[in-house]
């Protein structure tokens, strides 16, 4: 609700990942050519808001996995979609070529721990460590003291704490059902969602991206 009421990029990539999985889901359904406008909703998703380059990259790795058979049994069309994916990908080549220092950069601006002096075993536990809080139901329901005040509503949790019992029954139905695509792509798409987030700290616009498949399992 609040969100949604800003102009700030987090809201304007989380309604190009909801496009995406509705896209994904029409051409794993059978209607092959919407691939091309998940590729698209994936690169405007992408563009849009930094920390949803690593969502996408993780969901793009696990939907690659979850259905690689489908994919294949496609893989004419699949091309035709990599191509495009290729072409959409040429302004961030370019800009990477330009610009080589500029996530580090930003990542200095945001105090990142990756830049810190800490060991490499240290840094992927605090990554795994935010990844897992960005999971928690107690993230989600329970009013949060560390964020932003300009990004909660005072005595609110991040998601209504009376969808709580409805989430819980579609994760279960989600789980029971695993073997079919559209519920795996729900599953899928709310274990990628805090994985951008835990790149720097949690925080509910890095981590947004959750209220998606939060409300499809409500």
């Amino acid at each position: 609700f609040l969100h949604s009421r800003t102009a700030f990029e987090a809201g304007l990539a989380v309604t190009f990942y909801a496009v995406f999985l509705y896209a994904y889901l029409r051409y794993r359904q059978g209607e092959t050519a919407w691939i091309y406008a998940a590729v698209s909703a994936a690169a405007l998703t992408f563009y849009s808001y930094s920390p949803a380059q690593m969502v996408m990259a993780v969901l793009s790795l696990f939907l690659f996995i979850s259905d690689w058979r489908y994919h294949w049994q496609q893989r004419r069309r699949l091309l035709l979609a990599l191509g495009l994916a290729a072409l959409l990908g040429l302004p961030y080549l370019r800009f990477r070529i330009e610009h080589p220092g500029e996530t580090l950069r930003h990542l200095t601006l945001l105090n990142s721990y990756w830049l810190s002096d800490r060991t490499p075993l240290q840094k992927l536990g605090i990554y795994f460590g935010e990844y897992l809080h960005g999971l928690s139901p107690l993230y989600w329901f329970v009013p949060q003291s560390g964020e932003l005040i300009r990004h909660v509503m005072k005595g609110y949790g991040h998601l209504g704490w009376v969808s709580l019992p409805l989430i819980l029954i579609g994760l279960v139905r989600t789980l029971r059902h695993v073997r079919r695509s559209e519920y795996r792509l729900i599953l899928l798409a709310a274990l990628a969602a805090p994985s951008g987030a835990a790149l720097v700290q949690l925080g509910i616009t890095r981590a947004l991206f959750m209220v998606i498949p939060a409300a499809l399992l409500g």
